[in-house]
């Protein structure tokens, strides 16, 4: 696994067509988005391990917040992206809210293109996977998708789920549309509580107590803030078609 800062952009598809639906597809994301916080510089994904590329050109953007955004995004470019004229890919690219600009977002990112490649698979909203993190060989911050982790894990997350970002807008380019897939840290009671209810009726939780997506890997359970308990007993009762709508609108 490999994941490396690059100055600039290097599709490893020297295709004209390719190399232009990709420019196309980057300008979108800046247009909506802003420039990368480091302009021009994405965490660029390789597996040395394997014969074959399995997402060309994938990479890392990294966002600063921004007066409409609160946190920094990080959110993958790759998967929405045709390998050839006629060809169909995904209609989604994965994006993680964190406080600060974090090591953690890339691997954590580079992980769920993994994953989602190699099952053949395509993202929906309310997966869950297992999500710790713990501390490197170099003292920082790390993550890893396991339910056994070969290190002591720091803080509560042990897993999270992905919804759509309905916080950025859908971004439309000549090969068609696709938007951002949220991944969103939860901790083991909180996982319990969407088990017992659906994923959405968590998220709705985390957006009225402001938490929102945001990924924090220090974050305690949101049932441990003054009014967690209480609102969670008025939007369990709540009907999942309702939640669903209220969780499917931009933030105000």
């Amino acid at each position: 696994m490999t994941v490396q800062e690059s100055c600039k952009m290097r599709p490893e598809e020297k295709n004209s067509w390719w190399l232009a639906t990709w420019a196309e597809r980057t300008a979108a994301i800046k247009s909506a988005l802003g420039e990368t916080q480091s302009p021009n510089v994405v965490t660029s994904f390789t597996w040395p391990r394997r014969e074959k590329v399995l997402v060309p050109g994938a990479c890392a953007m990294r966002f600063a917040p921004t007066g409409s955004r609160k946190h920094h995004l990080a959110i993958t470019l790759g998967m929405s992206q045709p390998i050839a004229p006629g060809r169909t890919a995904s209609q989604w690219e994965f994006g993680v809210y964190s406080t600060v600009r974090e090591r953690w977002e890339p691997q954590l990112l580079y992980d769920l293109v993994t994953h989602f490649v190699l099952e053949k698979e395509d993202p929906e909203a309310g997966y869950w996977m297992p999500l710790v993190f713990f501390e490197d060989h170099k003292g920082s911050m790390a993550c890893g998708m396991t339910e056994r982790p070969t290190k002591p894990p720091i803080g509560d997350i042990r897993g999270l789920y992905l919804w759509p970002d309905y916080n950025t807008p859908v971004f439309s380019v000549s090969t068609g549309r696709f938007r951002l897939m949220a991944a969103v840290a939860v901790t083991e009671d909180e996982d319990e509580a969407a088990q017992r209810t659906s994923p959405p009726h968590l998220l709705l939780l985390f957006r009225r107590l402001g938490v929102g997506f945001l990924s924090d890997p220090l974050r305690r359970s949101v049932f441990t803030l003054p009014n967690g308990s209480e609102l969670w007993q008025t939007l369990r009762r709540m009907p999942h078609k309702s939640v669903v709508e209220q969780l499917n609108v931009a933030e105000m």
